[in-house]
């Protein structure tokens, strides 16, 4: 599969911010919630793409009532079914003659220790979380048309840098999106298609608050420079940073959104 080489691409020409059509994944809830809203409040139509139908639908009802500037659409996807992946691009092309931006943002999670990881819970998170963008970024190359940014933006971990307890397949998973958001950028460069990753530490969501528990936050908050869980409106800024013409010779970059925490040595003593 291919992409159109982006006329003016190679030039250094400034590109023009104009609305974008933005494709997001795993929009109903999480990080993909807080990426989705930040793009719309920029006026920009996003698409979000959830499993959950009902939950999209009850997100774009409060959109509606927020009178955001911008316009949410919705379609129900699976990323890693690869006939339900080309159903809901397939949607989206009759709809919009190109997009701009495509967000990588669905994702599952698997806390279990390496020897009791089963072969189909391994594949299952690798299924969603690698195979999905894999299967995702390939449906939406031709879709990159016309004007404006040509971007694709996976969402990591920092458990694809480091190595974390109880995470073998979950960390396999986001080590392996690391390497294939290196290896797109160096392949799409050349059609003005730039590819980048953001990798949040921890982040302040639905899921965390019902699944860290004190001794975890304790944990957490022990190894953070800046001694917090980051806001979902915090990654999603690095979204819009990646999406944005400013960016344009920026690629292949994992851009850690972390307070501190890769970087970190001993904190006391």
């Amino acid at each position: 599969m291919t992409v159109g080489r982006k006329p003016g691409s190679a030039s250094g020409k400034h590109l023009v911010e104009q609305q974008r059509v933005v494709v997001v994944t795993g929009a109903a809830r999480g990080i993909g919630l807080a990426i989705a809203r930040s793009f719309l409040v920029h006026g920009d139509t996003v698409v979000g793409l959830d499993k959950d139908g009902e939950e999209l639908a009850r997100v774009g009802k409060a959109y509606a009532a927020e009178g955001l500037p911008g316009r949410f659409e919705t379609g129900v996807i699976d990323v890693g079914t690869p006939s339900t992946v080309k159903r809901a691009f397939r949607a989206i092309a009759r709809r919009h003659a190109s997009v701009q931006v495509l967000v990588n943002n669905a994702g599952i999670t698997l806390a279990q220790p390496f020897a009791k990881t089963t072969l189909q819970q391994w594949r299952h998170v690798l299924g969603i979380n690698l195979t999905g963008a894999f299967l995702c970024s390939q449906a939406v190359l031709p879709l990159f048309t016309g004007a404006g940014v040509r971007r694709i933006i996976n969402v990591s971990s920092h458990s694809g840098q480091r190595g974390s307890r109880n995470r073998s397949a979950y960390a396999a998973s986001k080590g392996g999106l690391d390497a294939l958001t290196r290896v797109l950028a160096v392949e799409l460069a050349e059609s003005g298609v730039r590819v980048n990753a953001i990798a949040p530490g921890p982040v302040d969501t639905p899921h965390s608050r019902a699944n860290h528990s004190p001794a975890r936050r304790r944990a957490w908050l022990s190894v953070l420079p800046v001694a917090r869980y980051a806001q979902g409106e915090e990654v999603a800024a690095a979204a819009l940073f990646f999406a944005s013409p400013e960016a344009e010779y920026v690629t292949g970059q994992i851009l850690a959104v972390d307070g501190g925490f890769l970087a970190a040595g001993l904190l006391k003593g």
